[in-house]
């Protein structure tokens, strides 16, 4: 990897707006909220420095001349700022920059000593003109990791052939686009990443963060042929929940509510067990009622008449472990066990 150092003024950053892409493959989407924003447009203004910015050197032949690696976040604010669509409005009022008073005020609204002040503000540009995707990749994780940049973001900048089928899956099956699972913070991919995770090894290992972390790792290019495999099935356990969901009112979103029945979806298809949908329904309804009930005492589930003698162990297992760290082999192959019973009853 190659890097040159240079100072960018935010009249540079403006300028070359439209060639720098904000949003490549590895990194997150708007994060920062208004206040935040504001607080770096204020700091900005009082002439404090701020952290560099990197930018990956793209070839020319391409829409964009650059990829923001790191410093997103503080480009959508500074073009924000700029553009008049993020006025300085604070929880807590900002102090007068000399005589100065900028709350409430947008960009155009500002003396013209204080916009040009701004416009002249200068930034270390980490200019990477030579480096390929993995060191790019590696970079990216490191520069996260004093931020609060959740394993599934970090996990998205892990390019290669899990991550992207991860995401196709994520973006672009029915299950996600007509449950009610939220989008920011890579949260679907998250769920089906875990899903992926089962499919690739069952409960031979924990689905942690580090094990997801490995997964991505351990499967290349060279692997096609079990990728291929592992994510037919899995869409095929995701297509079988978004029927399910929508008998049930898409009322499946907690994510060890999604990976357990995902899971299970999973090892039935691979025993040739032919499934019902509507049955599977009525079936999940009679154990999540449960569930809701007895979560917060689950030992009251081993004496209730509400529940059979033969499923009260299996309910108690699965609150349990459903409490405990989800991901564990342990804790994964108990509520498995605890679904089974209920489902394929």
């Amino acid at each position: 990897m190659k890097v040159e150092q240079e100072i960018w003024t935010v009249s540079d950053f403006v300028s070359e707006k439209e060639k720098i892409q904000i949003s490549p493959a590895w990194q997150r989407g708007p994060a920062w909220t208004a206040p935040r924003q504001v607080l770096l447009i204020d700091s900005m203004l009082r002439s404090l420095d701020i952290p560099k910015v990197y930018l990956r050197v793209r070839d020319q032949n391409g829409a964009y001349a650059y990829d923001a690696v790191d410093g997103q976040q503080r480009l959508r604010a500074i073009w924000l700022f700029r553009d008049n669509e993020l006025p300085l409005k604070n929880a807590e009022k900002l102090e007068p920059i000399g005589q100065e008073d900028v709350n409430g005020k947008t960009y155009s609204a500002l003396p013209k000593r204080l916009r040009d002040a701004f416009d002249e503000f200068e930034i270390t540009v980490a200019k990477i003109v030579e480096s390929d995707q993995l060191e790019i990749s590696r970079l990216f994780s490191r520069l996260q990791q004093g931020v609060p940049l959740n394993p599934a973001e970090l996990r998205n900048a892990m390019l290669g052939p899990v991550r992207n089928l991860v995401e196709a899956i994520a973006l672009s099956h029915s299950f996600f686009t007509n449950s009610r699972i939220p989008q920011p913070r890579y949260r679907r991919q998250d769920y089906v990443a875990h899903v992926f995770a089962l499919g690739a090894h069952g409960t031979e290992l924990d689905i942690k963060a580090p094990n997801l972390k490995h997964l991505y790792q351990e499967f290349d290019a060279s692997h096609n042929n079990a990728l291929m495999k592992i994510s037919k099935e899995v869409e095929a356990a995701f297509a079988f929940l978004d029927a399910l969901n929508a008998l049930l009112g898409f009322s499946i979103r907690h994510k060890w509510i999604v990976v357990d029945l995902a899971w299970w979806v999973i090892q039935q298809l691979r025993l040739k067990v032919k499934l019902d949908v509507q049955v599977t329904a009525s079936r999940f309804q009679v154990f999540d009622a449960l569930r809701r009930k007895f979560t917060h005492a689950p030992e009251e589930a081993l004496v209730s008449s509400e529940v059979s003698k033969r499923l009260s162990k299996h309910l108690y297992n699965y609150l349990v472990a459903f409490k405990l760290q989800g991901g564990t082999k342990g804790n994964v192959l108990v509520r498995s066990n605890a679904i089974d019973q209920f489902l394929s009853a």
